[in-house]
Order: C-alpha cells, then sequence, then structure tokens
C-alpha cells in the first residue's frame, strides 16, 4: 500500500515516479494471478481494471510536485506534501481515533516545515494545498454515485424491472448537481470540481434548461 501514497513517510524522499510504481504493482498482480486461485484471479482482474482508472491521478500528483519543487526548497515542500497527505486521510477516515492521530501528524509535519521556513509560510501552505485538493480522483466520485445509488435500489427492488436507462441519467444529473453539504467540499457540486468552475443555478433549472 505504500505504492498508493503520494509521498513516502519522511525521511525517505520525494514522489517516487508514478509510472515505476505502476509497473512494480503489475508485477505483483501478475505473481498473484500465476498461483492458479480462481477467486484470488477475480480479484486481481477486478483491481487491475480499477487501478488503470484511477492512476493518472498519481501522474498529476507528481506535476503538482514537480512544479512546487521550482519553487520551494524540497524539504518544505515534502513536510508540506505529508501534511496534506495526512489532512485528507482524516477527512477520510470514519474513525474519531484515526482522525485525531492524522491531525496530530499534519500539525507535526506543519510545524516542523514552518520552524525550518517561516516567511510566507501560510500563503505557501495554502497554495500548495489547493493544488493538491484540485487532483480529483474520478473514481471517488463514482464511489460516491454507488453508494447513494445502492440505497435508492434498495429501496426499489420490486420495481427493478421497470428501472430505465433515463431514470438512472436523471439520478446520475441530479447527484452531480447537487452541492456537497458537510465535509471539505461543502457547497460545491461534483461537476462544479470536475469543471474549475462554479455553476450559477440549481440542478432543477440546469434541468429544465436541458429540457425546454
Amino acid at each position: 500500500m505504500k505504492k498508493l501514497k503520494l509521498v513516502p513517510s519522511y525521511p525517505l524522499g520525494n514522489v517516487k515516479d508514478p509510472q515505476q510504481n505502476y509497473q512494480e504493482i503489475l508485477a505483483i498482480l501478475s505473481l498473484l494471478k500465476s498461483m492458479g486461485c480462481e477467486s484470488l484471479t477475480l480479484r486481481v482482474t477486478s483491481f487491475r481494471k480499477t487501478l488503470v482508472s484511477f492512476w493518472p491521478y498519481f501522474d498529476r500528483a507528481q506535476s503538482i510536485y514537480s512544479h512546487f519543487s521550482k519553487l520551494y526548497p524540497t524539504q518544505l515542500l515534502t513536510l508540506i506534501s505529508l501534511a496534506w497527505q495526512y489532512c485528507r486521510k482524516s477527512r477520510n477516515s470514519n474513525s474519531y481515533r484515526q482522525q485525531l492521530y492524522f491531525k496530530e501528524l499534519v500539525n507535526h509535519y506543519l510545524n516542523w516545515a514552518e520552524s525550518l521556513y517561516p516567511d510566507n509560510f501560510s500563503l505557501i501552505t495554502h497554495s500548495i494545498f489547493d493544488a493538491y485538493d484540485s487532483n480529483i480522483r474520478s473514481s471517488s466520485f463514482v464511489e460516491n454515485i454507488n453508494s447513494s445509488l445502492r440505497a435508492f435500489l434498495d429501496n426499489s427492488r420490486s420495481q427493478l424491472s421497470q428501472l430505465s436507462q433515463l431514470s438512472l441519467n436523471l439520478f446520475a444529473f441530479f447527484h452531480n448537481h447537487r452541492p456537497f453539504l458537510p465535509g471539505h467540499r461543502k457547497g460545491l457540486a461534483p461537476i462544479e470540481i470536475l469543471q474549475g468552475h462554479s455553476i450559477q443555478s440549481s440542478w432543477i433549472d440546469s434541468l429544465l434548461a436541458l429540457a425546454y
């Protein structure tokens, strides 16, 4: 799982080449598949398909890191990158104990970085955090849609035979245009985050504009 981290734990170094990580993971999957276990082979095949879909996230993250490495010292960038990484883990964790643990690591790395490079530290941190936050894993939104859709389907089992593609399209449109209520992305709709600009109307008005 270390190969799925943006930045290895300090002081191991900078962002590792995503393509090198990718090839190493493929080699591991090939070894697992060669064991000849049918159930394991099915899981490996499924995991590999998922891997292909979200791996560009790491390529983009490396580009962000490379961009800031031309502006700031490597040690500063690595520490702030680690802080961001644990900040994201804290937001995504459902365990309160883990959230506290990750927040402690965030403060640890930020305090460390600020003690070394105090000038304009807040501004630098915000710019780096914002850049990483703008790198969206499309699989995250797919997971959100799947979790919401699963509840809808569970309540409609008796009518599944009548569920049309049009109904699914409407559900996806609603989900993409509905702003998040809690959390880090509060007030933003998935489509706003993916496209990088705000929408000026509600999902209902947008839907009516398409219909008429």
